[in-house]
């Protein structure tokens, strides 16, 4: 069997063309603000976060979404996705 290179355009255009909802995440910012907290003592992360509801907010804002496939934009009123 012959292997053929695959290039990071052959998994870009793959994604593209999935016909399910990928998402494309980055989440470091969250494991920075976790191992922040970690080094400020918290070992509850339940409790921290009940303690005060802004904080569940800064997880939120630190989650950041790189790209989708064209699938979830396909069912909404949208004509495409936005980049």
């Amino acid at each position: 069997m012959t292997s053929f290179p695959v290039s990071s355009v052959d998994y870009e255009h793959m994604f593209e063309l999935a016909p399910v909802s990928l998402w494309l995440e980055d989440y470091s910012a969250l494991r920075q603000l976790f191992t922040r907290w970690r080094a400020e003592g918290v070992s509850d992360i339940r409790a921290h976060l009940a303690g005060d509801p802004e904080r569940l907010g800064a997880c939120s804002a630190a989650l950041k979404v790189l790209g989708s496939t064209n699938a979830p934009w396909c069912f909404s009123q949208r004509p495409i996705r936005p980049r």
